[in-house]
């Protein structure tokens, strides 16, 4: 019996090295939804690295909280 479970955004980026390739492959779909590609790449140099740490912290706490 499944007693604990996890999600994931389906696209995470461990640095904007590889987040630049996937903006520019997703520009398309971005503009049509209203995101501005620029303004995505700008917020990301800003909170790449905070939102990276905070996501680790909470799967390690979750991981933490498994039994075996």
């Amino acid at each position: 019996m499944l007693r604990t479970a996890v999600a994931q955004r389906p696209v995470q980026f461990e640095d904007l090295g590889s987040f630049e390739p996937w903006l520019i492959g997703h520009a398309c779909a971005l503009v049509a939804k209203g995101i501005d590609p620029r303004r995505l790449r700008a917020k990301a140099a800003t909170q790449a690295h905070p939102l990276r740490d905070a996501g680790r912290a909470i799967l390690a706490e979750w991981l933490g909280g498994l039994r075996s």
